[in-house]
């Protein structure tokens, strides 16, 4: 019986650790499948890293302009735009809307002192449905003197979003002038009215100024839907 039982006790250790081994194979085998060691897996976050953008920058290739004097600057497309200063007449003559005078016999006083402006046009003749030839003018934002300090709303009230649109009804509509839609520019937030499907209107005061942005996302063709947007989105103050 002892010699039986020294002959079992061997026996049994070999299969216990048999079993270990096995176990341990089983084990590295599971940890390699699943991508290697579970501690070090739980450290790492990958639920908080950055995931690639795979979508282009449709600016890339943009010319910079920068205006120091209003401290501002953008990208548009040189291939296809130009970059032009802007008047009170010469606008009311390119439109018909004789301002700055229509703007004073609808309201019975002079509009805000303007500081400078500025439009991006395309370098194409479009027609329109009546046939008119015209240039496509994507963007433009006038500076206006605000030393005064008024609100948007109270601007909004006493000039509306001259001089893209005015008068005693416009400046009366509350929709408009105490519209809840706000837009950020440069990180700073502005006042947009929509005036049209395609036309959107912006007030933001800043420094002692007023900006007032008009955008036009026109579907002429040749990517003009997207170029307004884009100009405003790459808008910057350099100081």
């Amino acid at each position: 019986m002892k010699q039986k039982g020294f002959v079992l006790l061997p026996v049994i250790i070999i299969i216990v650790l048999l079993s270990v081994v096995g176990y341990s194979i089983y084990e590295n085998t599971q940890l390699q499948k699943s991508g290697g060691n579970t501690a070090s897996q739980s450290n790492l976050p990958t639920q908080n890293l950055p995931k690639p953008s795979t979508t282009p920058d449709p600016t890339v290739n943009w010319k910079t302009y920068t205006n120091k004097d209003l401290s501002i600057r953008f990208k548009y497309p040189e291939n296809e735009y130009t970059i032009k200063n802007d008047t009170e007449s010469e606008m009311g003559e390119r439109y018909g809307s004789g301002i700055p005078n229509s703007f004073i016999r609808s309201l019975g006083y002079s509009p805000p002192r303007l500081v400078s402006a500025i439009y991006v046009e395309s370098k194409k003749s479009y027609s329109d449905r009546y046939g008119k030839i015209f240039k496509f003018i994507p963007f433009d934002v006038w500076v206006f003197d605000n030393s005064q300090g008024l609100s948007v709303k109270n601007w909004c009230y006493k000039y509306g979003f001259y001089p893209f649109s005015f008068g005693k009804d416009y400046t009366s509509d509350t929709k408009r002038c105490e519209s809840k839609n706000e837009i950020l520019i440069d990180n700073k937030k502005a006042l947009y009215s929509e005036s049209s499907v395609i036309m959107k209107e912006i007030l933001l005061p800043t420094q002692g100024y007023m900006f007032v942005f008009d955008t036009d996302t026109t579907d002429w063709g040749n990517n003009t839907s997207f170029i307004a947007d884009q100009i405003l989105f790459s808008f910057k103050f350099t100081q």
